[in-house]
């Protein structure tokens, strides 16, 4: 059976860097898990690896489709499947922070009904006019899980919830009950990464400069300029989104747009670690510069976090460790995260690395 090593985590947080180290040490190909790199002509803003990359680490799952075509969960399960079964290839890595594409892979998929563009027009045009609340809104009373899952700052994935309780009267909800499209067949190895929350965003702020000095806003004026402001999945792609709302006008000038930019960057990577936290069979690293700084800054005892997460496991009770944290006031985003993920290991980031590296030796020897 072939083997995957899936490398998950919020945007920004340093997979690439990673992935590739582990791609040169392992001679291992990359598939990218990213919804927005399959794009063509989407390439600084989806901080997509260069072509010389591309060629040297052997990557898939890169400028698939023409920016104004659309391509479904289903379409990149089954390219996944196909290039796995038919690749020569024993073993890969996949890495990226597309939840969606993350549980297909690993859960399966339910068919759900293509696109209507009446329907996605008039959907549309409510979130223009009266803005994403009422979109919430419906979605909240029709089909309350999908609603509280994803949050009110998702527009595409309300719009799409919407439309397709619109076409089948059936809350989006439950297709993600059923699975009648299997995930792959394989053995698998997650890791996830992160970092301290405050360190995460100052990465995510830099690496937007970076990118608008790479010329972000001249690569979203060519497309702007070639397509428009079609209702297609690219051309609401983070950064690209707030840079065509600036073209338009909606943003007063570039500081703002930027600013929105960074601001949007950071829900996102806050709604893709609440996305992956579902998975406890993740192992994750907490990347921190310093061990003993950060545990003397956030007042923490290590040996009582682990002590008190292997009572709940050893009780069978770790799902109620929401319920423990809200009890005892932790209102740390950092100190939660140690405490709500099952399998956590604090490391420094060299450590983080040989840890890693050790545990993909083992998996590949299995």
């Amino acid at each position: 059976m072939k083997k995957i090593i899936y490398i998950v985590g919020p945007t920004g947080v340093g997979k690439t860097k990673l992935v590739h180290a582990l791609a040169r040490f392992f001679n291992l190909p990359i598939i990218s898990m990213d919804s927005m790199q399959i794009y063509k002509s989407l390439n600084i803003g989806t901080a997509k690896p260069s072509d010389q990359e591309i060629k040297q680490y052997h990557y898939y799952g890169i400028d698939l489709i023409d920016p104004s075509s659309f391509y479904s969960t289903g379409d990149y399960l089954s390219y996944v499947h196909n290039l796995i079964t038919f690749s020569e290839y024993r073993a890969f890595i996949v890495s990226g922070g597309t939840g969606l594409y993350y549980n297909a892979l690993t859960d399966g998929f339910s068919t759900i009904p293509s696109r209507n563009s009446e329907i996605r027009k008039k959907l549309n045009e409510i979130l223009e006019n009266d803005g994403i609340d009422k979109l919430y809104e419906r979605l909240f009373q029709i089909d309350k899980p999908y609603a509280e899952k994803i949050g009110k700052n998702d527009p595409q994935r309300l719009i799409r919830a919407l439309e397709v309780y619109e076409l089948t009267g059936v809350p989006f909800s439950k297709y993600h009950l059923k699975r009648d499209i299997d995930p792959l067949s394989t053995e698998t190895l997650k890791i996830g990464l992160y970092r301290e929350r405050s360190k995460l965003y100052q990465m995510i702020d830099q690496r937007v400069d970076d990118m608008v000095k790479k010329g972000f806003f001249d690569e979203a004026k060519a497309l702007y300029d070639k397509y428009g402001r079609i209702d297609n999945s690219a051309f609401k792609a983070l950064g690209y989104n707030q840079i065509f709302d600036f073209f338009e006008g909606k943003l007063k000038d570039k500081s703002e747009c930027i600013e929105n930019i960074k601001k949007q960057t950071r829900n996102y990577a806050k709604r893709q670690m609440t996305w992956f936290k579902r998975d406890q069979s993740i192992h994750w690293f907490f990347m921190v510069e310093n061990l003993q700084s950060f545990v003397i800054a956030k007042k923490i005892d290590i040996d009582k976090i682990i002590a008190t997460k292997k009572e709940l496991i050893e009780n069978g009770s770790f799902d109620r460790i929401h319920d423990f944290i809200k009890m005892q006031k932790i209102k740390d985003p950092d100190v939660a995260a140690l405490l709500s993920l099952k399998n956590i290991e604090i490391t420094t980031e060299n450590t983080c690395s040989e840890y890693i590296n050790k545990m993909i030796c083992d998996f590949l020897k299995m």
